[in-house]
C-alpha cells in the first residue's frame, strides 16, 4: 500500500465522481469537511483497484507539544478510509443504493508507531478494503510519508444497514446552520 505517492490523487475524488449523494456526510471532519471550515477532507482518490490515496496536508494547529502531529488528528486522518476504500470498487455503491443500504462505523482499532515529525515532509493516506462477512466489511488504512514510512494505521470494521430515512438526500436544499 506505501508504495503510492500521493501525486496521482489529481482530477475527481471517489467523493465527487460517485453518482450516489447519500454516501457521503458532508460534515464529517476527517473525509469531506472543507478545510475552511476545520476538516481535514480526505474524501478519497482511486490509485489502484483496490486502493484509495488522500494527501494530508498539516497545519500549524495540529501540532502536539513536542512538534510532531498530535495523534488524535492523525487517527481522524485514517479512520474514513477504512471504509471510503470499498468504493474504489465503482460498482460497491451502486449495489448498496440499488438496495436503499448505507455503512456505518462498528469499530476502529489504531495502531500508533511513530510520532509524525511536522517538519516540512509530505504525508498521505491510503486506504484498502480487507474483505466482506455479511454485513461486515471490513478495511484498512495508514498515515504514511512519501518514503512509505508508516506512522499510523488503521483497521476499521464497518456495518451495511437499511439506509435511514433521515439520510437520504431530498430535493430541498440543506439549510447551512
Amino acid at each position: 500500500m506505501a508504495a503510492v505517492s500521493g501525486a496521482e490523487c489529481q482530477g475527481k475524488s471517489i467523493a465527487d465522481e460517485d453518482p450516489d449523494p447519500n454516501w457521503v456526510e458532508p460534515t464529517c471532519y476527517g473525509c469531506s469537511r472543507p478545510r475552511d471550515l476545520g476538516g481535514l477532507f480526505l474524501p478519497g482518490w482511486r490509485v489502484a483497484p483496490d486502493v484509495i490515496a488522500s494527501p494530508f496536508v498539516a497545519e500549524a494547529s495540529h501540532r502536539d507539544a513536542e512538534g510532531h502531529l498530535a495523534w488524535p488528528i492523525a487517527v481522524a486522518a485514517t479512520d474514513c478510509s477504512t471504509g471510503i476504500c470499498f468504493s474504489a470498487d465503482r460498482d460497491f455503491q451502486k449495489r448498496l443504493s440499488a438496495e436503499d443500504k448505507a455503512y456505518i462505523t462498528g469499530s476502529l482499532d489504531y495502531y500508533l508507531l511513530r510520532p509524525a515529525p511536522l517538519d516540512g515532509r509530505a504525508y498521505r493516506v491510503l486506504g484498502t478494503p480487507d474483505g466482506i462477512e455479511g454485513r461486515k466489511m471490513f478495511g484498512a488504512a495508514g498515515l504514511f510519508d512519501e518514503a512509505g514510512t508508516p506512522y499510523v494505521v488503521c483497521e476499521g470494521t464497518w456495518l451495511v444497514i437499511p439506509m435511514p430515512d433521515e439520510w437520504k438526500k431530498s430535493s430541498q436544499p440543506a439549510s447551512k446552520s
